[in-house]
C-alpha cells in the first residue's frame, strides 16, 4: 500500500471525524434546548403546587444541573475541533496529488521522504480520527461504489469507478458489523438522552 493511498484514507477518515464533530455539536446544543425547557416547565408546575415542595426543589436544581452541562459541553469546543480538521483533510488533499505523482513517475525517495515529513506535520495539526471514522468511511466508500474503488483524484470533475481488481481496502466482515454496531449504538444513546426528561418526571410522579 502506497503513501498516496494512506493519504486517501486518512483524508476519507478525516472527513467523517469533521462529520461527527459537527453532528455533535448540533445534537448537543438541540438538547440543552430540550432540558432547559423541559426542566423550566416542570419547575413552573411544582412551584404553583405548594404540595410539591420537595419535587419543585429537584427541578430547580436540575436546571443547574443543565447549566453546568452546558458549560462542559462548551468546553468540548466541537466546532472549533471540527474546523481544525476540516484544515488538515483540505491539506491532504494536495499531498495525496503529489504522492501519486510521484508514484506514478517513478517513486522519488528525496521527493517521497519529504511528502512524508509533510504528511506527519498534517496529521499532528489536529486531533487523530477514530477507528470508527475509519470504519464509516471505508464501508461508505466501498458500498457507494458499487464494491470498485472510487478515483481518489481531486481534480477529476466526476468519480470514475476502477475495476474491481484494483481495490486495496476492503472493509471485512467485523468492519461491516462495526459500521452497523455504530449506528445502532449512537440511536440508543441519542434515545434515551432525549427520553431522560420523561423518565425522570414518571420516576417522580411514580
Amino acid at each position: 500500500m502506497g503513501l498516496s493511498s494512506n493519504i486517501w484514507w486518512t483524508r476519507k477518515a478525516r472527513i467523517r471525524a469533521e462529520k461527527r464533530l459537527l453532528s455533535n455539536a448540533f445534537q448537543s446544543q438541540l438538547l440543552l434546548l430540550w432540558y432547559s425547557f423541559f426542566s423550566v416547565a416542570v419547575s413552573i408546575y411544582y412551584l404553583n403546587d405548594p404540595q410539591s415542595q420537595i419535587s419543585a426543589t429537584y427541578w430547580v436544581a436540575y436546571s443547574v444541573l443543565v447549566l453546568v452541562m452546558s458549560c462542559f459541553i462548551n468546553g468540548l469546543s466541537f466546532k472549533e475541533r471540527a474546523s481544525l480538521i476540516k484544515e488538515c483533510y483540505i491539506g491532504l488533499k494536495s499531498l495525496h496529488l503529489k504522492a501519486k505523482h510521484n508514484e506514478e513517475n517513478g517513486d522519488d525517495k528525496v521527493t517521497l521522504s519529504i511528502i512524508s515529513k509533510d504528511y506527519e506535520q498534517s496529521l499532528n495539526a489536529c486531533e487523530n480520527h477514530t477507528d470508527e471514522d475509519y470504519v464509516i468511511a471505508l464501508c461508505t466508500d466501498y458500498w457507494s461504489s458499487n464494491n470498485t474503488i472510487v478515483n481518489a483524484d481531486p481534480t477529476a470533475s466526476t468519480s470514475k469507478p476502477l475495476p474491481a481488481s484494483t481495490i486495496t481496502h476492503v472493509p471485512r466482515t467485523y468492519q461491516k458489523i462495526q459500521f452497523f454496531f455504530y449506528f445502532i449504538k449512537r440511536l440508543i444513546a441519542l434515545s434515551f438522552l432525549y427520553s431522560l426528561p420523561v423518565i425522570i418526571m414518571c420516576w417522580l410522579k411514580s
